[in-house]
Protein backbone atom coordinates (compact mmCIF):
# COMPACT_ATOMS: atom_id res chain seq x y z
CA UNK A 1 0.00 0.00 0.00
CA UNK A 2 2.75 2.50 0.93
CA UNK A 3 4.46 1.96 -2.42
CA UNK A 4 1.51 3.81 -3.97
CA UNK A 5 0.47 6.17 -1.18
CA UNK A 6 3.87 7.66 -0.35
CA UNK A 7 4.86 8.72 -3.90
CA UNK A 8 1.42 10.22 -4.46
CA UNK A 9 1.59 12.11 -1.16
CA UNK A 10 5.07 13.43 -1.97
CA UNK A 11 3.90 14.55 -5.42
CA UNK A 12 0.91 16.39 -3.95
CA UNK A 13 3.08 18.07 -1.31
CA UNK A 14 5.63 19.24 -3.88
CA UNK A 15 2.82 20.57 -6.02
CA UNK A 16 1.38 22.51 -3.07
CA UNK A 17 4.69 24.22 -2.23
CA UNK A 18 5.90 24.78 -5.80
CA UNK A 19 6.76 28.29 -6.84
CA UNK A 20 4.83 29.27 -9.99
CA UNK A 21 7.05 28.79 -13.04
CA UNK A 22 9.57 26.54 -11.26
CA UNK A 23 10.54 23.02 -12.32
CA UNK A 24 8.23 21.63 -9.61
CA UNK A 25 5.21 23.59 -10.89
CA UNK A 26 3.75 20.62 -12.78
CA UNK A 27 0.83 18.24 -12.30
CA UNK A 28 0.67 15.25 -10.00
CA UNK A 29 1.09 12.84 -12.94
CA UNK A 30 4.41 14.42 -13.94
CA UNK A 31 5.60 14.32 -10.33
CA UNK A 32 4.77 10.61 -10.28
CA UNK A 33 6.83 10.22 -13.46
CA UNK A 34 9.75 11.97 -11.76
CA UNK A 35 9.38 9.62 -8.80
CA UNK A 36 9.41 6.55 -11.05
CA UNK A 37 12.47 7.84 -12.91
CA UNK A 38 14.27 8.50 -9.61
CA UNK A 39 13.42 5.04 -8.28
CA UNK A 40 14.59 3.38 -11.49
CA UNK A 41 17.84 5.34 -11.50
CA UNK A 42 18.56 4.66 -7.85
CA UNK A 43 18.06 0.93 -8.33
CA UNK A 44 19.87 0.48 -11.65
CA UNK A 45 22.79 2.90 -11.44
CA UNK A 46 24.53 1.45 -8.42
Amino acid sequence: MWAVVLPLDVAKTRLQVAVPGSAWDVGVAQHMGMWVAWEWASRHLR
